[in-house]
């Protein structure tokens, strides 16, 4: 059953939700086990939203190309995105940095239910939630 728009935008408000459940002591393997789909959903997210940002604006937004040049740009970015297993490589240390494309890297924090992002690269530090970024995406 295809999931429909108004429901997936939800999607990780809901696992969060379902996460903050967990109290039991028998929920620990599995408290961990959303922490980590938690974790890798919304740098994964990240890391498409600064895809995106970054092909807008060099290929999209650049008046020195032309239209047959921002198309074939267009699809060469489509089939390395469909090619690719994932945009970044993740680096276990201590579960919280993942390197990006370019020599940056990305450092999730959690203070309480927030997620901070810095972003190394460009020096940022981006806080709150990515549920209206995901929300944004559908």
């Amino acid at each position: 059953m295809p999931v429909r728009k108004q429901e997936a935008h939800r999607a990780l408000e809901l696992l969060e939700d379902y996460h903050s459940k967990l109290i039991k002591p028998q929920d620990k393997q599995l408290r961990l086990a959303i922490e980590r789909v938690i974790r890798i959903f919304k740098s994964r997210l990240f890391q498409a939203l600064l895809d995106i940002q970054e092909f807008y604006e060099l290929t999209l937004l650049d008046d020195t190309k032309s239209i047959q040049q921002k198309t074939a740009e267009t699809i060469r970015i489509a089939n390395k995105w469909e090619a690719s297993d994932g945009p970044i490589a993740y680096t276990n240390n201590d579960d919280k940095l993942y390197h990006l494309p370019g020599g940056g890297f990305l450092e999730l924090l959690r203070p309480g239910n927030e997620v901070a992002l810095t972003c190394g690269e460009v020096g940022t530090d981006l806080r709150g939630s990515l549920l209206p970024l995901t929300q944004a995406l559908m």
